[in-house]
C-alpha cells in the first residue's frame, strides 16, 4: 500500500498538471478566437471598399449586420474565455501554493 504521505503530492501534482493542461487548452481557443475576429476585421475592410451602389448597399447592409453579430459572440465568448483563464490561473496558484507548502514540512 502506499504511503499516505505520498499520495497528497501525487494528487497535487496531477492536479497541477490537468490545471496546466486545461489553462493551455483556454490559451489557444483564445488564439483561434482573435485569429477569427482578425478575419472578421479585415472581411469588414474589404466591404467597406467596394463599390456603393443600391443594390450592393442593400446586401452590404445585411452582411454587415451578420459580421457584426459574429464579432459580438466572439467577444462574449472571449470574455467568458478569459474568465474562465483567470479561474485557472488562480487554482494553479493555490496548487503551486499548496505544493511548496507541502514540500517545506516534508522537509522538517
Amino acid at each position: 500500500m502506499t504511503d499516505p504521505k505520498q499520495i497528497v503530492p501525487k494528487l497535487l501534482d496531477l492536479k497541477h498538471q490537468d490545471l496546466t493542461r486545461r489553462l493551455s487548452a483556454v490559451m489557444t481557443e483564445l488564439k483561434i478566437i482573435e485569429a477569427k475576429q482578425a478575419e472578421l476585421a479585415a472581411e469588414r475592410a474589404r466591404l467597406d471598399q467596394q463599390d456603393p451602389s443600391f443594390a450592393r448597399l442593400s446586401l452590404q447592409h445585411g452582411y454587415g449586420r451578420y459580421l457584426q453579430a459574429r464579432s459580438d459572440a466572439l467577444s462574449a465568448q472571449q470574455r467568458a474565455l478569459q474568465d474562465s483563464a483567470s479561474r485557472l490561473q488562480q487554482e494553479l496558484k493555490e496548487t503551486i501554493c499548496s505544493q511548496s507548502v507541502l514540500a517545506e514540512l516534508s522537509q522538517t
